[in-house]
């Protein structure tokens, strides 16, 4: 089989998969088109091809196979700037790739480092004390749908510590 590649990238793991968009020579465009495969066509010199150990050069044409088999040339398409998935849509898992790909930590991952999560409990616990201390000196009721939040969101953070 021949394997063909650039100089540093296979052309098929550079493309398949991605989403890309495609805009005809009269205009129109249609966004999010799977590239399922790419063809490679060898014209003259440039890229490198080889064949078991042996490499040369040569120009290439690339055409790009959607998921629906439609075929794309290269000068009409556009791939996107980020097509890395922040979670898996079928198991909801984060991509734990997402960071070290794209360079920004992945707008789903709702961890909070330990410090976070003392300055919380300290601003919940300020803001608390400040409440109580209001309703006392306004003799100023909380309603009852506010007294039975807090309680029920109290019994579930000392489920959560025992």
């Amino acid at each position: 089989m021949l394997g063909i590649h650039t100089k540093n990238h296979d052309f098929r793991s550079m493309y398949v998969g991605r989403k890309f968009r495609y805009t005809s020579k009269y205009g129109s465009v249609t966004e999010d088109i799977l590239c399922r495969d790419v063809t490679v066509t060898v014209c003259h010199k440039i890229a490198w091809l080889s064949k078991d150990d042996t490499q040369f050069n040569a120009y290439v044409e690339l055409q790009f196979i959607s998921d629906k088999n439609n075929v794309y040339e290269f000068n009409e398409v556009e791939f996107y700037e980020t097509d890395i998935p922040q979670y898996d849509p079928y198991t909801g898992e984060l991509n734990p790739m997402y960071q070290q790909l794209t360079g920004q930590p992945n707008p789903w991952n709702l961890t909070m480092s330990k410090e976070q999560e003392q300055a919380k409990d300290e601003l919940i616990k300020i803001l608390y004390s400040q409440i109580v201390d209001l309703s006392m000196m306004s003799k100023i009721e909380l309603g009852d749908d506010v007294i039975a939040e807090i309680k029920r969101l109290k019994e579930i953070i000392n489920e959560q510590s025992r």
